[in-house]
């Protein structure tokens, strides 16, 4: 505590600052083998607040305080990492805002600033305009948004705990390099109707690009896809744009998501 009564900075910072140490002590709290109760070093203390757990922290104060999160040239460009006609898409539609502001301000006026809190809500109803039109044009289309919707609700329920275990949070699933095998054996799709419905939800989602493969990467001594979440989904559910944040899950549960939707677990065990 003393260490954060001497965090110098603006406001933004000294709140950054402590809600990074609440973060700290609730996963000291939940260490199943308590230590001793000695003092924690400020050195320690300070390994321990890295990168990722003061990038939760911002997510939990803006989630918790209702601060913006999602505004300003490099959330932008996270939210358009995509691809290119995506970030232009959204940089045009603040380009209009900015720009129908200085033309009522006149010549006189000054330049024309969104606010943070502007900047998000343009993003936002942009995001939900582009990703709420797939059922129109997709066959499966109410399936995939769905199934996405799923995911989006896990990755918030993971990323939003106290300790956040994934800082800065979640925004992908996993399934190994092995049960995507199955996905793409003909045999294997119509021997199982739903492993071949799940498959067809995937490539739709990956044709309109609101899922982001990256194909066999390396966790825990095993090979895994790694499905991502659009960014423009990321704002939907409020989730970090990073990429990383990630958790693996069995084929056999995901197709369940998309049968029958999915329900949390009891508290303390989203983690596992």
């Amino acid at each position: 505590v003393s260490s954060r009564s001497d965090v110098e900075g603006n406001p933004r910072e000294q709140l950054v600052a402590w809600r990074s140490l609440e973060i700290i002590i609730e996963r000291h709290r939940r260490k199943t083998q308590q230590s001793f109760e000695f003092a924690l070093g400020r050195e320690e203390l300070e390994d321990k607040d890295d990168s990722g757990v003061k990038s939760a922290a911002e997510l939990l104060l803006a989630k918790e305080f209702g601060f913006p999160y999602y505004f300003g040239p490099a959330r932008l460009a996270s939210l358009g990492s995509f691809n290119v006609e995506q970030y232009l898409s959204l940089a045009g539609d603040l380009f209009e805002e900015a720009l129908a502001a200085a033309l009522l301000r006149g010549r006189r006026g000054a330049p024309p600033v969104l606010s943070p809190e502007r900047q998000q809500q343009i993003l936002t109803d942009a995001g939900d305009s582009r990703v709420n039109d797939l059922p129109r044009r997709a066959r499966n289309g109410r399936d995939v948004m769905n199934f996405l919707n799923v995911v989006g609700a896990f990755c918030r329920d993971v990323t939003y705990q106290p300790n956040a275990p994934y800082a800065p949070g979640v925004n992908g699933i996993a399934i190994s390099m092995q049960e995507r095998k199955i996905l793409l054996d003909p045999v294997a799709l119509k021997a199982n109707e739903s492993y071949a419905r799940f498959g067809q939800l995937l490539a739709t989602a990956l044709a309109h690009n609101l899922l982001h493969a990256e194909l066999d990467k390396s966790v825990k001594n095993q090979r895994w896809m790694i499905l991502y979440l659009n960014r423009l989904m990321c704002l939907k559910f409020e989730l970090p744009l990073n990429f990383g944040g990630f958790r693996e899950r069995p084929l056999n549960v995901l197709v369940g998501w998309m049968e029958r939707g999915y329900k949390p677990p009891r508290a303390g065990t989203l983690a596992l």
